[in-house]
This record gives structure tokens, C-alpha cells and sequence, in this order.
């Protein structure tokens, strides 16, 4: 398996992604082609003893990158030789079976979308994260790709999802939840929409549930709209970092530093479980190939998105999608035909059409 990884833009900066790199490419079979800055990256190499010649890991110049604090549609426009869009003309061609980035993650979408096909019948391409919880992990998406989005595309970003849990997670018949405000809340429009097509979709639906019960793990897969799967993803990393962050004053007195070296093992035993580097990575679900951003806060982190990506390429979790996506369809049309009144309604004083009828014709309309 060859992957082509985005130097440009990292907080890191090269060194990191080139450590990443040369560990994720040592004892197995995956080369590496690194783009970015060229002399850069074939210093950071020698320093780690790894020459020109060596088949498994090269460097391919790009002379531009784009930031993570720059507008990505105007960048990519502006920038046409940026290193993430090389990397994904790459994959393209073929010269590359899969994408990572630690860059701008806008831009990564966008270099996807340009260069790489979706999927037939895929609308959007979610975000994909794993969010750390009480009873394992839970994958969470949209988890920031897309802001605007329809009861149509929740419903898509469930299939997509619990054909990742599936293949990738090897978690057979995924639980599915619709992230609001739980069963007691109040639920808008865009949810009251969603709730019957997760309902009739042939998933094991959950219901409505909160971050709460997401941070618990009730549920394998929480589907959500990006802003909303952005601030949760965040939210909940943020709060990890935070606990397990040295704080306070220096230990005082015997007992006090005695409690702490009793528990300094165990602490650090649930900080790599809450803070391991797969929770920093996303993967862009519902394109021809895999594509995994993250968020560059470390080396191990890289190489997570490394594995990542090459556990995506050997699920051939694709396939899977194109049939649950040609089923969601089938079954709308299915379900819209015998929701459908047998007189049609008067024009006056007419019956409206129930929400799961409403909702059917809409997705098969849309899918």
C-alpha cells in the first residue's frame, strides 16, 4: 500500500511528519510519499539515516501549502500547486492508494472532492471521528465537513458510519443515535425530519440521544450535522486534555507525595486510554479512496492516520456502502408507495401527509 501524506500546513512542521513517517513505513509494507518543501524533507529524512534510494519512503516537492488559518475554497483557488492537492491528484492517478493530512482540513475536503469521485448516491462526505467514552470508543459524523445539512444526508452519514463500525471497528449490528438534546428536549426541524428516515432505514436505531449518553457509549455511532459534530468532538477532547493535565502545587509533606506516586500509575494508564492517537484522527467517509485528517498534535498521531487509512483500504468497507446506499433508496420508494393515500386528497379540507410519508417521498427524491 502506498500513501501519499500532506507535509504542508502541519503544526508540527516537517520533522514530525517525516519521524511519522519513517516509523509507519518501518516492519510493514506501506511506502510513503511525502509532499511538501523538498530540501526540507530529504534533510529530515537523512537525520533519520534514510536515503535517496530507499524504495519505501520520497519526497515530492511542493512548493506551496496552504494554512490552517486560511479560508480553504480561496486557497485551493489560489493555490493550485499546493502540496494537499498534489497528494490527492496523486491518489487520483493512481500513484497513491490513500491520503492523509495533518493541514488544513477544509482543504483536505476540498482537495478530495476535486481530485477523488464519491461514491454513486453519496451526496456529502462526513467526517468521521472516534470519540473516547466510558465503555470503549463511539464513532461520531459529521464531525465538521459539512454545516448545512438535510434529513437525507443525516441519513446517509448513518450508513456510512455503521458500514465503517462494521468493517473497520468489527462491531457486527451497530446501535445508531441521532445527537440532540435527548428524549425529553426539544428537537427542531431538521431532526423531526431525520428521526423516521433512521427509522425505516433498516439500521438499529436508537433514538434520539445527547452528548451525554454519547460520552457514555450507549450507542456505536452518533450521527449529527458538522457544526454540531465539531463542537461535540472538541468539546469532549478538550475535556480529556484538561483532566489528565499535570496541574496544581508540587506535593507537600510525606503522605501527600506518597498518594501521589500510588496513583501516578494509574493515572497514566487512563490517560492512554482516553487520550490514545486515534481519537485525533477523521476519516472523510463516502470517497473513491481513503482520506484521514489529523489534527498533527503529535507523531503518533501521523502514524494512527497511517494505520488508519490502510485498515479503511483493506475493509473494503466501499462496497458495503454502495449496496447500503442502493437499499436506503429502494426502501424509501418502498415505503413512500404504500404510505401513499389510495384517493388523493381534496384541495380543500384535504388530509396533509403524515412526517414518515413526507420524509419517504423526500429521500427518494434525494437519494
Amino acid at each position: 500500500m502506498r500513501v501519499a501524506i500532506d507535509a504542508g500546513g502541519s503544526p508540527l512542521g516537517i520533522e514530525p511528519i517525516v519521524e511519522a513517517s519513517v516509523r509507519a513505513s518501518r516492519g510493514s509494507d506501506v511506502e510513503i510519499l511525502i509532499f511538501g518543501p523538498g530540501e526540507p524533507i530529504r534533510r529530515a529524512l537523512l537525520k533519520l539515516s534514510v536515503r535517496d534510494s530507499d524504495a519505501r519512503i520520497r519526497a515530492v516537492d511542493a512548493f506551496e501549502e496552504i494554512g490552517p488559518g486560511e479560508e480553504p475554497a480561496a486557497a485551493c483557488r489560489e493555490k493550485p500547486e499546493a502540496s494537499v492537492l498534489l497528494a490527492a491528484e496523486a491518489v487520483s492517478r493512481g500513484e497513491a492508494d490513500a491520503l492523509v493530512s495533518a493541514g488544513n482540513p477544509g482543504a483536505l475536503s476540498l482537495a478530495a472532492h476535486w481530485s477523488l469521485k464519491r461514491l454513486p448516491g453519496v451526496l456529502k462526505a462526513p467526517f468521521a471521528c472516534l470519540l473516547p467514552t466510558y465503555r470503549g470508543k463511539t464513532l461520531l459524523l459529521d464531525a465538521g465537513a459539512n454545516i448545512d445539512s438535510k434529513p437525507w444526508h443525516l441519513l446517509q452519514y448513518a450508513l456510512l458510519g455503521s458500514a465503517y463500525v462494521r468493517r473497520v471497528i468489527q462491531t457486527q449490528n451497530p446501535t445508531v443515535g441521532l445527537l440532540s438534546m435527548g428524549e425529553a428536549g426539544p428537537s427542531s426541524g431538521l431532526l423531526r425530519e431525520t428521526l423516521p428516515l433512521l427509522k425505516y432505514s433498516g439500521l438499529s436505531f436508537a433514538g434520539l440521544v445527547d452528548a451525554r449518553a454519547a460520552a457514555l457509549g450507549q450507542v456505536d455511532l452518533v450521527v449529527c450535522d458538522g457544526f454540531a459534530g465539531s463542537v461535540c468532538r472538541k468539546s469532549m477532547g478538550g475535556l480529556c486534555e484538561s483532566f489528565f493535565a499535570e496541574r496544581g502545587p508540587s506535593a507537600r509533606g510525606v503522605f501527600e507525595k506518597l498518594g501521589r506516586a500510588l496513583l501516578k500509575e494509574k493515572r497514566l494508564r487512563e490517560r492512554s486510554r482516553w487520550n490514545r492517537p486515534e481519537f485525533g484522527c477523521a476519516a472523510l467517509l463516502g470517497v473513491d479512496a481513503p482520506v484521514v485528517h489529523c489534527r498533527g498534535g503529535s507523531p503518533e498521531e501521523i502514524a494512527a492516520a497511517v494505520r488508519m487509512a490502510g485498515e479503511i483500504a483493506a475493509s473494503e468497507m466501499n462496497e458495503e456502502i454502495r449496496g447500503r446506499i442502493r437499499d436506503a433508496k429502494s426502501s424509501a420508494q418502498s415505503h413512500q408507495e404504500a404510505s401513499a393515500p389510495r384517493e388523493a386528497p381534496s384541495s380543500e379540507g384535504g388530509r396533509p401527509p403524515l412526517p414518515e410519508r413526507a420524509a419517504a417521498r423526500s429521500a427518494s427524491e434525494n437519494l
